[in-house]
């Protein structure tokens, strides 16, 4: 089943939808289309936003899952797109569509059972979830490029004698329409723009959007090498008449009217000049607005040409009618606002395209736009009325909220929010939330950034503007969300307790994902939720590998050619306390119960052994944090741990940061002064020993220092960027080639092979005495060594020569007796060790193509090697050179496997991975009278809806069994976690 998922948006502009009846956030991800369930769109998300403001909807059904407000998580991945997706939108409350770069557009259904209820879908009693319920119910084919912008429109009561009875393809072929003799329709609308350069409109009249319901395309519209690089729909004021604008690299906007009498096609009515670059985004207001509250002074009319003309004056339309506003943005940094009006006597024909507003502020180009959703004012009769607030997102870090000044009508900007740290990139997009009450980002890297509104005591409300009163103080709160990697997923590995997963990546960050539990008034469970916490490493190379040295440090490399360890500063641990829950008085020996021990255990005694060992893992907190009366003294410089690190202009190396350098900031900081980042003086200490030159905070970008925030939750995305950086302890040289894999034993090793071993009761959460294993890519012998560093004095202690070429995997024996690696050269070895010295065991050509991937059982007695010879391969360890066990049932490349760190079912559960993304379960069992031969005697595979979309790097199984719930139903369970190149690190869940 899975329980967590974890990627970054894709760099697409306009990416992110948010569905104003339930809630969903959904995003492009890779190849994959993202569903995040957020906390902060309004008090219920079963319930839809037409309610008027100030009613108390508080009292409904959904209210019993009240525990759940405090958390966003991705709850469904959609899986069916062959390239990466560019942008995603809301057709209705179940259904979502997406384009791709594979030349298509998808629409997506939820559990296509023909009922359009949006409460149906409780993902909260579904989850963790063992299939997706969003199924691919129609692809819409016809482009020959990247389909990359498209627009939504859904119309209830359309008359048939307003559809088109033809459909007209580029081709100039048509077909007739069928059903057309029903009086209205529920007509959906989708436009989809290209490459190509073109764009098509879409038509769907069937009842409900089912795997049986047609998708027409009725229209293609071809603008050439005009390409246009956004498109918007909308209806008419009291008409459901549909209305069409594109903006494009031609820097005009078009709008087509829909010819409702002949042709019954979008027909261009107007292209509005004015920008002075490429236009990345329209968008029409969401409900229409009464003309009498635009009031703009002069405005710029294009009446019936093709292009803007000059002040028209009055375009003959009523005062009170309503009309359109359209937005329009560019990269020339400029916003303009349209104003489409309509006939005073036939509300299905647009008279006139105003200008009415320009709007600057921004210094870059603005990527998106987005109008704040409609809400329904009243309920007897309905009114849907349009808040007059817009959202802009830009490269120059901001995000903009502009809105029309009561007294004056001229637009001005009321709210501003963005990265002002230094360390970001610019936004490619941003949407408002229901109500208007939150504002969704989407970073340059694909990071995703909520604010939340927080009501100010005596500021005006926004009934009280619109009423003609003062536009109200708005404070904006960052809040933390769903993050994730923006790059394929190379590596993970999960420290000796489990409670802490590492993954690292090609977009040169390395990343910590810990859960958090708490409990909520009035919940009887626990609540639950996986979160990135840390950032340890931002760097400038493609990491390819992370090893785990104990618990608060870990060895990473990649093309850099450079191994470099880290070490956990003491602000990390400050927010591990914050996440994990108090440890209760609890038998301290359960922390020593071993995975195997656990199986068959108790619901009580897992969940025991599992909060000893947290307890043991914080356990090492021997330091005081300042506070906002000053700087406590302590031993922590004494000790060597930092207290956070920071990273000079143009320079990889993370410096630490120590309490006494900091000692003024820290206090300030504690104390909510924001001068406090700035104004903190001190050496930075120097990491490696290569580099001496100590630096100030001054020195350093705003973007990189080093900043003490107190945090009580996961961190919000800008706090993670800043100041959660690990500060790094040494480098590790010698491979002469971009470093492929690492590896590191799972306790002290000792030079002298009769000293003791390390005692259990430190979990191998101290880093002392490891050895870590490394390898790079290679094409001769000389450089496919592997390097065995021993990490307290940093040298090499054994040079292992035995591959030809790029050695893909390297495992050490969980009693760290043995050492193996296998090899893109087709073979695997093994090398035994007594104290610091290696001894090749065997050497064995094992497979017919390159072999990716290994493992050790959990008992040591056997090894699994998997190959791209679509085969798995189980070798004894006392005989080794003996294979046990072949599986061959596979029909593509076994990319990655890993055995369960506990028996399953009296015999070994393997995790395997495939090229295509698939993930499978092996239970394997010695064969009927025979002890030397092993058998599968159960084989799963997982959903395909719920597996990665590409190929999967690594997997790895959580070292314990956990049970994360104190219901006494629940079951204890086994975890594990993969890395794919679709940019996901996801966890699945096993049951014991």
């Amino acid at each position: 089943m899975l329980s967590f998922a974890s990627a970054a948006a894709n760099k697409v502009a306009a990416g992110l939808a948010w569905s104003p009846e339930t809630g969903l956030v959904a995003y492009p991800a890779d190849a994959n289309v993202c569903i995040m369930a957020t906390h902060y769109h309004h008090d219920d998300p079963a319930t839809t936003p037409a309610q008027p403001p100030n009613n108390n909807t508080s009292n409904n059904s959904n209210n019993n899952n009240s525990k759940f407000k405090e958390q966003d998580r991705v709850v469904a991945v959609l899986t069916a797109h062959n390239a990466r997706v560019n942008t995603v939108k809301w057709l209705d409350a179940r259904t979502l569509v997406s384009a791709s770069a594979d030349k298509t557009a998808r629409v997506w259904r939820l559990s296509p059972d023909g009922s359009n209820a949006p409460s149906e879908w409780d993902w909260r009693a579904e989850w963790p979830s063992t299939h997706c319920p969003w199924i691919s119910v129609a692809t819409l084919e016809g482009h020959t490029a990247s389909v990359t912008a498209l627009a939504t429109l859904t119309v209830p009561q359309t008359p048939v004698a307003l559809l088109p009875t033809t459909t007209t393809t580029t081709t100039i072929t048509t077909t007739t329409k069928e059903g057309a003799s029903a009086a209205t329709v529920l007509a959906r609308w989708i436009a989809t723009a290209s490459g190509d350069g073109t764009v098509r409109i879409w038509l769907c009249t069937d009842e409900h959007v089912a795997a049986s319901a047609t998708w027409t395309c009725v229209q293609t519209i071809a603008f050439g090498v005009r390409y246009m690089e956004s498109v918007t729909l909308a209806c008419l004021p009291n008409s459901p008449v549909p209305i069409l604008a594109t903006g494009g690299v031609d820097r005009k906007v078009h709008i087509f009217t829909y010819d409702t009498a002949d042709t019954r096609q979008f027909a261009l009515r107007w292209s509005l000049a004015g920008h002075e670059d490429w236009i990345r985004a329209v968008a029409f207001a969401h409900a229409p607005v009464p003309l009498s509250e635009l009031t703009s002074p002069s405005p710029v009319a294009a009446q019936d040409g093709n292009e803007s003309a000059g002040s028209s004056g009055s375009s003959g339309t009523a005062a009170d009618t309503p009309c359109l506003l359209l937005a329009s943005a560019a990269q020339d940094s400029m916003v303009r606002l349209w104003r489409v009006e309509c006939s005073a006597t036939n509300n299905s024909q647009a008279t006139a395209a105003v200008l009415d507003a320009l709007l600057t502020g921004h210094d870059l180009p603005v990527y998106s736009i987005e109008w704040e959703p409609a809400v329904q004012v009243g309920t007897d009769p309905v009114v849907v009325r349009q808040p007059l607030s817009l959202l802009t997102a830009s490269m120059d870090r901001t995000l903009m909220k502009w809105q029309p000044d009561p007294e004056s009508a001229v637009w001005i900007n009321t709210t501003r929010v963005g990265e002002f740290s230094g360390a970001g990139l610019g936004f490619y997009g941003g949407i408002v939330g229901p109500r208007g009450t939150a504002i969704l980002a989407q970073g340059f890297q694909g990071a995703l950034h909520p604010w939340t509104k927080q009501p100010q005591p005596g500021a005006a409300s926004s009934n009280d503007a619109d009423a003609g009163g003062t536009l109200p103080y708005e404070a904006w709160v960052a809040q933390a969300s769903v993050s994730g990697h923006f790059g394929p997923a190379e590596d993970l590995d999960f420290d000796p307790t489990g409670e802490l997963l590492f993954s690292t990546s090609a977009d040169m960050t390395t990343r910590i994902f810990a859960s958090w539990e708490r409990h909520l008034p009035g919940a009887p469970d626990l609540l639950l939720s996986w979160h990135e916490i840390a950032r340890p490493q931002i760097h400038g190379y493609s990491m390819n590998a992370v090893a785990t040295v104990g618990s608060f440090r870990f060895a990473s490399a990649g093309d850099e050619k450079v191994v470099r360890v880290f070490d956990a500063t003491g602000h990390f641990r400050e927010t591990l306390q914050a996440l994990l829950p108090a440890v209760p008085a609890v038998d301290a020996s359960a922390a020593f119960d071993t995975a195997s021990a656990l199986v068959g255990a108790t619901q009580e005694r897992v969940r025991l052994a599992q909060q000893a060992r947290r307890g043991v893992l914080l356990a090492d907190r021997t330091w005081q944090i300042a506070t906002a009366s000053g700087p406590t003294v302590d031993t922590l410089s004494q000790r060597g741990r930092a207290l956070g690190a920071s990273v000079p202009a143009l320079g990889l190396t993370n410096r630490a940061v120590f309490e006494d350098d900091l000692s003024g900031g820290v206090a300030k900081a504690a104390a909510g002064d924001d001068t406090a980042a700035g104004e903190s003086s001190g050496r930075v200490a120097t990491a490696g020993d290569d580099e001496e030159s100590a630096f100030t905070a001054q020195e350093a970008p705003p973007g990189f220092a080093f900043r003490y925030e107190k945090i009580a939750g996961p961190p919000p995305e800008e706090h993670l960027t800043q100041n959660t950086l690990w500060p790094e302890a040494h480098k590790l040289y010698g491979h002469g080639n971009e470093v492929f894999a690492l590896a590191c034993t799972h306790a002290a090793v000792s030079a002298d092979p009769t000293a003791p071993a390390e005692p259990a009761s430190s979990l191998g959460v101290s880093s002392k005495g490891r050895l870590l294993a490394s390898s790079c890519k290679a094409t001769r012998a000389d450089t496919a060594v592997i390097r065995v560093s021993e990490l307290d004095t940093y040298r090499d202690i054994a040079l292992l020569e035995a591959h030809t070429l790029t050695v893909t995997q390297l495992a050490f024996s969980h009693n760290d007796q043995f050492l193996l690696s296998v090899s893109r050269d087709r073979t695997w070895t093994l090398f035994s060790r007594i104290g610091h010295t290696f001894s090749l065991v065997a050497k064995t050509p094992a497979h017919e193509r390159i072999i990716w991937a290994c493992s050790f059982s959990h008992d040591d007695r056997f090894f699994a090697t998997a190959s791209r010879d679509m085969t798995i391969k189980i070798w004894a360890l006392e005989a080794p050179g003996t294979c046990v066990a072949t599986i061959d049932h596979f029909r593509e490349s076994v990319t990655a496997i890993d055995f369960a760190p506990a028996p399953y079912e009296g015999g070994y559960l393997l995790a395997v991975g495939l090229d295509s993304g698939t993930l499978g379960l092996l239970q394997i069992k010695a064969a009927a009278g025979s002890s030397s031969q092993m058998t599968v005697t159960s084989a799963k595979t997982l959903d395909k809806s719920v597996c990665p979309s590409s190929t999967i790097r690594r997997i790895r199984f959580r070292p314990f069994p956990v049970v994360d719930s104190i219901i006494s139903s629940a079951r204890p369970r086994l975890q594990f976690a993969t890395a794919s190149t679709d940019t996901s690190v996801r966890l699945y869940d096993v049951p014991l």
